[in-house]
């Protein structure tokens, strides 16, 4: 695990999460391709909502441990 900070309402918060905008980022790029080829297959759609749930889980543990 690494050690993150994640900036929230002006104040520090240290944590260890995963890389939560790396998972951002992924599912922003994973989004755009689909919006390109204006197809969404079910195993696309799975891994868009697995990242939304680890992305929400990885921000609950975040603010869990302020």
């Amino acid at each position: 695990m690494m050690v993150q900070q994640v900036c929230h309402e002006g104040k520090e918060v240290h944590g260890t999460t995963t890389n939560i905008e790396g998972k951002i980022q992924e599912l922003t790029r994973s989004v755009s391709e689909v919006y390109k080829y204006e197809l969404l297959t079910t195993n696309q759609y799975l891994k868009q909502m697995e990242l939304v749930l680890e992305i929400f889980n990885d921000l609950s543990e975040t603010l869990a441990h302020q």
